[in-house]
């Protein structure tokens, strides 16, 4: 039998090949990643570090990561991060607790990063949250929700949800991340008979992420803690020249996952906001 000597050369790309092979890091599994999830919606509480997470599964933490996104649409750490402000929503409505406790109870060690945070992703501050979701002083926690300048907001974006369900509040947001969470550029409450709706584009931005959903309540405060009987989402990215050129975005809702992030901004937020803008404008 002839052996052939590979030639010096080749032998470098042999080596090469083997040794990029044995660097290559093994592929998560989607079951995998929904597992985690699991993990953290079961105590949000709980500590979550990346690097575990990954070392779990025999994977780099870069690796992890951008299956987590491409999975849940944003990164494990804002996943957690989401899911321990829904819990602290719930406690805030559903009990007497002060922020502090309600602080420390959904994990955080520091009351100022808590209520940033929360403020940040819910677009109220804990305590307006509980004054609009209890009816007290609603007047002035009105007043005090933020709003984007109307002169850096204009007429842009058509959109209509198809075979829009009839039994069901619908409600849109444009907001500037792909995470439901926060005050958006412009939201809405639908009308199911058509399911039309337009929302104000901000000026300075050139991406955009639509958000609509369909929700089921039985009570107010149910839609200010984000307690959905069931809801249907639909998530877009929209560039500012889509928008201005596509007559009108057509939106197919599917059943929320639980691989998708919480609907942090309250629904009747959008309708508050609603409100003001077409107030400041007239």
């Amino acid at each position: 039998m002839n052996l052939t000597v590979p030639t010096i050369r080749e032998a470098k790309r042999l080596r090469w090949i083997q040794t990029d092979a044995e660097a290559r890091p093994a592929r998560i599994s989607k079951l995998a990643l929904i597992h985690e999830v699991a993990i953290m919606r079961a105590d949000p509480s709980a500590e979550f570090r990346t690097e575990s997470a990954a070392a779990r599964h025999g994977v780099t933490s870069s690796l992890f990561i951008r299956a987590f996104k491409k999975l849940t649409g944003i990164s494990p750490q804002r996943f957690h991060a989401a899911l321990r402000i829904e819990r602290a929503k719930h406690l805030l409505i559903d009990t007497t607790r002060s922020v502090t406790d309600i602080s420390f109870d959904v994990g955080y060690n520091s009351l100022g990063t808590f209520v940033r945070t929360f403020t940040l992703l819910v677009g109220l501050s804990p305590t307006q949250l509980r004054h609009f979701a209890r009816g007290e002083n609603v007047e002035l926690a009105i007043f005090d929700v933020p709003m984007a300048r109307i002169e850096q907001i204009r007429p842009g974006l058509r959109a209509a949800i198809v075979n829009p369900p009839a039994d069901r509040l619908l409600a849109a947001g444009l907001f500037p991340q792909s995470l439901p969470a926060g005050l958006p550029f412009d939201g809405c409450f639908i009308d199911p008979a058509c399911g039309c709706f337009e929302l104000r584009w901000a000026t300075s931005r050139e991406n955009a992420n639509l958000l609509a959903a369909s929700v089921s309540l039985d009570s107010i405060q149910d839609a200010w803690a984000g307690r959905f009987g069931s809801i249907n989402v639909c998530s877009r990215r929209v560039s500012r020249e889509e928008a201005d050129h596509v007559r009108s975005i057509q939106l197919h809702l599917r059943p929320l996952a639980e691989t998708d992030p919480p609907f942090l901004t309250p629904v009747p937020l959008l309708l508050i906001l609603q409100s003001r803008q077409e107030a400041a404008a007239a």
